[in-house]
């Protein structure tokens, strides 16, 4: 009876957290458009388009010199231009699907906690649903929402490993 009631109120913090980052969203997209891009958007947008156009993990200088990216990792940059150039996306669905990425990383942590205590599982995902550097990341250009749910799967993954003991779980 209570794991019904907890997935209700998991439910719950699920849908008012997607209801306020959404919102947020469509303020930030209609009022401040230029909200969602930082000044670094540029150095994940270029390697990340050159990687899938040209081949290459770099920018091109105004002489067209090659200047390989060394400071950035590939991920984000191919998972945004990919998403932006090859499926014609626009950054406002981005967004939307990086709200999605950090509310799966909620459910994921609620996962996680329920592992090690029944008791805290609601509200770790509470802490993180209503986190608001993690709410304000995702309404950005930024790796945050798709680095985050790649370690708290991990961390999920991990933390089964650790109680079942099953090898599987860490080839995942």
């Amino acid at each position: 009876m209570r794991r019904l009631a907890d997935n209700k109120f998991l439910l719950l913090i699920i849908i008012i957290s997607l209801a306020i980052k959404l919102a947020l969203s469509g303020y930030v997209a209609v009022k401040i458009p230029s909200a969602k891009f930082m000044p670094d958007t540029a150095t994940y947008l270029e390697p990340g388009i050159n990687c899938i156009e040209k081949g290459v993990f770099a920018t091109f200088s105004d002489k067209g010199q090659l200047i390989y990216e060394t400071n950035r990792t590939p991920g984000y940059p191919l998972f945004i231009a990919f998403l932006n150039n090859v499926l014609k996306l626009s950054f406002d669905s981005i967004i939307i699907l990086q709200i999605l990425l950090i509310t799966f990383a909620g459910y994921i942590i609620y996962k996680a906690a329920y592992e090690l205590d029944k008791r805290i599982a609601l509200l770790a995902a509470f802490i993180f649903l209503f986190d608001l550097p993690t709410t304000i990341s995702a309404l950005m250009l930024l790796t945050e929402a798709l680095y985050t749910v790649f370690m708290v799967v991990f961390m999920y993954l991990f933390l089964k490993y650790l109680r079942d003991r099953n090898i599987s779980f860490l080839i995942y």
